[in-house]
């Protein structure tokens, strides 16, 4: 049975940062997939600013799609277009993206193998992989496996259905005469009123439009529907066949570890329940792991990797929770939020700072409320 000091399974962008850095601070690392690399990966593609900033390396021009400077927003047929000085996302597609994040960890010393982890068990000296072709031992283990998680069997019980979002994607050949595609700053959609807890989107690609749909878990038996007539409004008609996906937030309402395994990014429930945005929160959560494998590994004293649930919830704990606030007020106060905030370019260059990474959701909510008053007199 071969052993390393950590096993990483699955190498989408939490993965392959925990074991880019576990491999840099000289860590035995094996990342494992079942997928061959590089792999097309259900998502809209939209990297925010935020997310950037937390990666630590240099993302190559090569994979950025488009910058995108602003937000079209369209509420019950009203329509705005808000632009800003700086860029707030960047499109990607993530099979270059994810690819390039796998190589930077190859390059960094992690040893990648094309294998199915069937399950974890966990032991008092170590924790045992057990896959579709052999057995691993290592002494941690970071579950980065995504939504259909194997590692997550032996941390949590499975998410409720509170606990998760679910989204119809497509893309769309060519239309660039659409608005989101300004030759100088060209901005993401989000339109909002067709599902509950979510929205409808576009986002402007080099050869195509990535549209989508996603929302509450109770609303998806009907979600091809309104996908359809969202589509329809834009005078859009699909490329590709719908590809569905589920979206997990569960906002550490589960365990996320145990003394020995680690779970991120999906894995975990980390997507921003307001923004559905998943990457930012799975790098933040790949970087946390390694440290604390690092830090647990070479540390005199009796700690484990329970110390990873320490760090995780002062790190995002209250950005997963104010964001969940923001999103049920938003669907109760619909009209409000949707029909006066979402025009309001004050408001929305304030939420541009969020996904920047600049401010965090309970400061903007606080500073929005205070300028409530002054938007409705």
């Amino acid at each position: 049975m071969n052993n390393y000091d950590v096993i990483v399974v699955g190498a989408g962008p939490a993965g392959s940062t925990a074991a880019r850095i576990c491999a840099e601070k000289g860590l035995n690392v094996l990342i494992i997939e079942k997928e061959d690399f590089p792999r097309e990966k259900p998502c809209g593609g939209g990297l925010s600013m935020g997310a950037v900033k937390e990666l630590d390396i240099i993302l190559p021009e090569s994979l950025i799609v488009e910058k995108c400077y602003g937000m079209r927003s369209v509420f019950n047929g009203r329509q705005s277009q808000i632009f800003d000085s700086q860029p707030v996302a960047y499109m990607i597609n993530r099979i270059e993206f994810d690819d390039f994040l796998l190589k930077k960890a190859i390059e960094s010393g992690a040893v990648f193998q094309k294998k199915r982890c069937l399950n974890v068990v966990e032991k008092n000296d170590g924790v045992i992989i057990k896959t579709d072709i052999d057995e691993i031992f290592a002494g941690y283990c970071i579950g980065a496996d995504g939504y259909f998680s194997k590692t997550a069997r032996a941390v949590r019980d499975k998410f409720s259905e509170d606990e998760i979002r679910f989204c119809l994607i497509t893309s769309i050949i060519g239309n660039n005469h659409h608005p989101i595609y300004d030759r100088e700053k060209p901005s993401v959609e989000l339109d909002f009123g067709y599902i509950s807890l979510g929205y409808g989107w576009l986002f402007p690609k080099h050869t195509h439009i990535s549209a989508g749909i996603g929302g509450a878990l109770k609303d998806r038996k009907n979600l091809r529907n309104q996908f359809i007539s969202f589509l329809k409004f834009h005078n859009l008609t699909p490329s590709n066949q719908l590809t569905g996906c589920f979206i997990p937030i569960s906002r550490l309402k589960q365990p996320i570890c145990t003394d020995r395994i680690m779970l991120t990014g999906d894995a975990a429930g980390l997507v921003d329940s307001f923004s559905g945005e998943g990457i930012k929160n799975a790098i933040i959560s790949g970087k946390t792991a390694a440290e604390t494998a690092y830090e647990v590994l070479n540390s005199n004293k009796k700690v484990t990797a329970a110390l990873y649930r320490k760090k995780i919830y002062s790190q995002i704990a209250q950005d997963l929770i104010w964001s969940m606030r923001i999103s049920k007020l938003s669907n109760r106060y619909e009209n409000i939020v949707y029909g006066k905030l979402l025009f309001s370019e004050k408001i929305i260059k304030k939420y541009f700072t969020v996904m920047r990474g600049e401010k965090n959701y309970k400061r903007f909510f606080i500073e929005t409320i205070i300028s409530l008053p002054f938007l409705f007199s």
